[in-house]
């Protein structure tokens, strides 16, 4: 689950964006204005597809270039591309 503020969804297409973009199994907005999200029924589900799918929907909102490894190594559930260029 991740929770965003209202101008990131914003800047996302808002919550019917999110909720049609077909990347998560929940979209809610909070009293707020920020949105929660969830992808998957189970943190472990989280891999693959289902993490490209979320990667490719948040990417407008991800600053430029690639992740650099932390402590020298990948991490899991991490896309180690550039939201810029690699989402074309």
């Amino acid at each position: 689950m991740t929770v965003c503020s209202a101008r990131i969804a914003d800047r996302l297409g808002g919550v019917a964006r999110l909720r049609e973009s077909g990347a998560f199994k929940e979209v809610e907005e909070l009293p707020t204005g920020s949105v929660w999200w969830r992808a998957t029924d189970r943190l472990d589900d989280y891999t693959g597809e289902a993490l490209r799918s979320v990667f490719r929907v948040v990417a407008p909102a991800l600053p430029p270039g690639r992740p650099r490894p932390y402590v020298g190594r990948e991490i899991g559930r991490l896309v180690y591309e550039d939201p810029v260029v690699d989402t074309g």
